[in-house]
Order: structure tokens, then sequence, then C-alpha cells
């Protein structure tokens, strides 16, 4: 691993916080997943992470400017994708090509930095899930930023953009929704009792 991918890794909440990084990697080994997916590439943190543990790895920024740096940063990783666009199409076009995967949805914006809050484009996390359950394929799922999907936080939201927990619950309907620590939301396949007590276990431990 060169040194520029150990330090932008840092930044990755599956490196900053061990114990996510096990129920990803649990996930991976579960399900034998060979392709990390991502939604909000942002700096390549996540990115950089998951070149480490995972075959393929495609990574979705909406924001042009921001994938444009990455790309001159982090272009020679060879298992990383940088994909421009929205997430609501570039997802589903990936998702066609690809068997089970592990995806890390944060295309939503998180303040004023983000790209979302300009366009007045906040969230797009609904057609997102949409996508992934067509691709008919037993992905595990995990969503960032849950308070804004529990109506726990103060920021002022658009509520027609962002589904909240009940409605991402009907979406997945075959998954399990776990809502997890770390501000983080779980999806998991229905009927993986193993999985599910492999998480119990490394979030206890």
């Amino acid at each position: 691993m060169d040194k520029l991918i150990a330090q932008t890794q840092e930044k990755s909440i599956f490196f900053a916080i061990p114990k996510m990084g096990q129920i990803a990697l649990a996930c991976r080994d579960a399900g034998n997943i060979k392709t990390f997916i991502e939604t909000g590439t942002l700096g390549g943190a996540t990115s950089c992470w998951a070149s480490q543990h995972f075959d393929y790895v495609y990574t979705i920024e909406k924001h042009a400017g921001f994938q444009e740096g990455n790309v001159r940063r982090l272009g020679h990783i060879p298992n990383v994708r940088f994909l421009t666009g929205d997430s609501r199409t570039v997802l589903a076009e990936v998702l066609v090509k690809v068997g089970p995967s592990i995806l890390w949805l944060d295309a939503h914006f998180v303040g004023d930095y983000e790209y979302g809050r300009r366009t007045k484009d906040e969230c797009p996390l609904r057609e997102e899930l949409l996508a992934i359950v067509a691709s008919k394929q037993p992905h595990c799922i995990f969503i960032d930023d849950a308070q804004f999907f529990t109506g726990k936080t103060t920021l002022k939201l658009d509520a027609s953009q962002w589904p909240d927990l009940n409605e991402i619950k009907s979406i997945l309907s075959e998954w399990n929704v776990i809502l997890k620590g770390w501000s983080v939301i779980l999806a998991i396949p229905k009927g993986n009792t193993q999985l599910l007590k492999t998480i119990k276990k490394i979030q206890g431990s």
C-alpha cells in the first residue's frame, strides 16, 4: 500500500471505527462478495479503504470537480473506477454489471459544503434503493448519516427528498434493516441468520 492510499483511507468510517470495517468484511465473507460500490466519493477515503479489501471498487460522485481531483490523486489505484454523474442513474448502470456487492450510500448532502445544497438536490437515496432492489441481488447496504432519515437533525431539509426509516424498510422489504450505532443504517438480506449473529458479536465485543 502506498503512503497516499494509507493516509487517505484513515478518513473513512470503515478505518476510523474498526468495528464498522469488521462488519463490512463479515458481510463480504458471508456472501463471498468481491465488489464494493460507493455513492458520494468526496475525497476518496472510503474508496482507498475498499481497494485494500475488495477486488473491484466503483465510486460515484456527482460533483465533477471533486471527481477530477480524485482521479488526479488516486487514479493509479488499479481496482478502483471513479465514475462521475448522478447516482440515481449511474448506480443502476453499475448494478447490471456486477453480482452481490457491498454498497456504501453517502451521496446525500451533509451541510453547506456539499454539492447537493447548491443545486437544491439534497438526497438521491430513494432512487438508489429502488435501483438496488431492481437488481435482484443479495447486496449488503450501508447508509451513512442515519440521523437525516430518523428526524434526529437540526438541519432544515426538504422532507420530500428524504425517505424516513419506515419508507427505507418498506423499499428494502427483502432485507433486515438495522439501525446501528455510528449513525449508520445497515441492511442485510433476510434469511442470513449467521451473519446477523456475527454482526451482533462484533458490535458487542
